[in-house]
């Protein structure tokens, strides 16, 4: 699942796996990258987010959970969350931490719970989902522009990043995220 690459008269240009979600209210474009390619999009304060994640690689490429400490999010933690996913797309997913600022739009449930519950939601948004979870257990990381709606309807628009981390081995286990919202 890497990128591809267009060759138009002689101008390269990467496109980059996407998904995209429109429903519930909610737009999101999700933009996938191997773990190993720098940010190549500019998602201001969020770079600091993905320095943080970044800075944990070993040998092995991607961190683990147990590789951060609390302390290693300070000034983060009302607006990130991190999200134990299993090691499997079927598996169980459950919020570990959710900072305020993302439960204010977001809510306090992952995504799969909301399926699980039987919260009304297309067909394809599933599907989507599940194609955001292939790219995010095949090491990549993703950065998702969307807008969401307020309690009063109104449209607020936000950027964020979701970083893979690995279990003991070489299976994404957990996922963290920062977001940004913006006027």
């Amino acid at each position: 699942m890497g990128n591809k690459v267009k060759n138009i008269n002689k101008l390269t240009i990467k496109k980059t796996p996407q998904v995209i979600f429109k429903d519930m209210g909610r737009e999101m474009n999700c933009s996938f990258y191997p773990k190993g390619e720098a940010l190549s999009e500019k998602i201001g304060k969020l770079s600091r987010f993905y320095d943080i994640w970044k800075n944990k690689f070993n040998d092995e490429g991607i961190p683990a959970w147990k590789d951060f400490s609390f302390e290693d999010f300070a000034g983060w933690h009302s607006n990130m969350r991190a999200m134990d996913i299993g090691g499997t797309i079927e598996d169980y997913k459950k919020n570990l931490i959710i900072g305020e600022e993302f439960a204010k739009y977001f809510g306090r449930k992952t995504f799969h719970e909301l399926i699980i519950s039987g919260t009304p939601m297309k067909q394809s948004t599933k599907d989507e989902y599940n194609k955001y979870l292939e790219f995010i257990c095949d090491h990549q990381y993703c950065i998702t522009v969307g807008s969401i709606p307020d309690k009063r309807g109104i449209s607020q628009k936000f950027t964020w990043i979701d970083l893979p981390l690995l279990d003991n081995g070489d299976t994404v286990s957990h996922i963290i995220t920062a977001i940004e919202y913006h006027k």
